[in-house]
């Protein structure tokens, strides 16, 4: 037997609650001085053997003496990462492996390595990934109890706990930062290229089917000059006199006129006309307006394939950011939002025209940009 096994064999059949802190200080220099490991992969295994001794005091001790040098080592951290099943089978008795006696002793022995388990993820988890799976496996499969071993060591090290809190909250507000950077240089680059698409959507719109309200307008405004002036529309300014002229000749005339409209109005009846401004109404394609038709399929194509991903992503990111980082993040958010609708406005115009939008969807488009940050 070699000095570090009978060290290792000294620590671990002491049968007290505590290590020998000598011994296990001189485990630890004979530990940090190796230069090749070989003394790391020697006192493991001695740590192994030990642990599967049948008793359960004897591994309490081998479990804190494993659990003092992975806080130390990392060649030791490597060792217990490549040797998790065989390690959770002697301290927790997973794999329905039964604990040795006494009773009391085996309950300590898995409550001592759901402790020590809950501390290497906290502090290493991050660089071992093995060990957040075998974690992770023995929460969900095992069904081992590590709430008491989270309160632990909380209850243990409260200022270790607020420190990792804080600086996870810092992290996350430096990432929103860095993503509302982001989106705002891409809406920029971006957001006037889709106005100029929708205007160039309008425009078609407008050629093919005129806005009722603007039709509309221009009567409204006609009728309100000639309230204004009591003249006609048609009338310029220099014909008022020829006007009045031609109104005294026909005064006449109008006597009789007015006893006509007068019998008229007796038997007047009201018609009602309603018009939804909203309503486009379908424009057959021909010869003529065919260009019209090309430049609307080309530019809805570019909204629906190109842009409209691109927005979305944009929203996606900015719903993820708190509103208290930045006050743009909510008007940026609702300029996304409403270009979003814009889109699919015009889409739905475009199938109100007649205009078939199912080719949209089958032809491939390579979009220019990445895919969504990784969080």
């Amino acid at each position: 037997m070699t000095l570090l096994s009978e060290l290792v064999l000294e620590l671990t059949t002491t049968g007290s609650e505590s290590l020998d802190k000598q011994k296990l200080r001189e485990l630890k220099n004979l530990c940090k001085h190796d230069s090749d490991g070989q003394t790391v992969c020697t006192v493991f295994h001695a740590l192994l053997e030990a642990l599967g001794k049948q008793h359960a005091q004897v591994r309490i001790s081998a479990l804190q003496t494993v659990n003092e040098l992975f806080c130390r080592s990392h060649a030791f951290r490597l060792l217990v990462n490549s040797h998790l099943p065989q390690i959770f089978r002697l301290v927790f008795g997973a794999y329905q492996t039964k604990l040795p006696l006494p009773i009391q002793y085996a309950d300590r022995l898995c409550q001592l390595a759901a402790e020590y388990l809950y501390v290497w993820v906290e502090r290493f988890g991050f660089a071992y990934q093995r060990l957040v799976y075998g974690f992770r496996y023995l929460r969900f499969i095992e069904h081992v109890d590590f709430k008491s071993a989270a309160k632990e060591y909380k209850r243990r090290d409260p200022e270790r706990a607020q420190l990792r809190h804080r600086l996870y909250i810092d992290n996350r507000r430096q990432y929103m930062r860095r993503s509302l950077t982001a989106v705002r240089a891409d809406m920029i680059s971006v957001r006037s290229d889709v106005v100029e698409a929708l205007d160039v959507l309008k425009r078609c719109f407008d050629i093919l089917v005129p806005d009722i309200t603007d039709m509309f307008g221009n009567y409204e405004n006609g009728h309100s000059h000639q309230a204004a002036t009591g003249q006609s529309p048609g009338l310029a300014p220099d014909d008022t006199s020829k006007a009045d002229r031609q109104d005294v000749d026909s005064s006449a005339e109008e006597s009789d006129v007015d006893d006509v409209l007068a019998v008229m109005a007796a038997n007047r009846q009201a018609i009602d006309i309603s018009i939804n401004p909203n309503c486009v109404l379908e424009s057959e394609e021909t010869s003529n307006n065919a260009p019209v038709f090309d430049v609307i399929r080309d530019y809805l194509r570019l909204c629906i394939k190109v842009y409209c991903p691109r927005i979305d992503i944009w929203i996606a990111k900015l719903e993820r950011i708190d509103c208290d980082i930045d006050l743009e993040v909510e008007q940026l958010l609702d300029t996304a939002r409403r270009l979003k609708t814009q889109i699919l406005v015009s889409e739905a115009k475009c199938r109100d025209l007649g205009v078939d939008t199912s080719y949209i969807y089958q032809q491939p488009v390579t979009i220019g940009y990445g895919s969504e940050d990784e969080d």
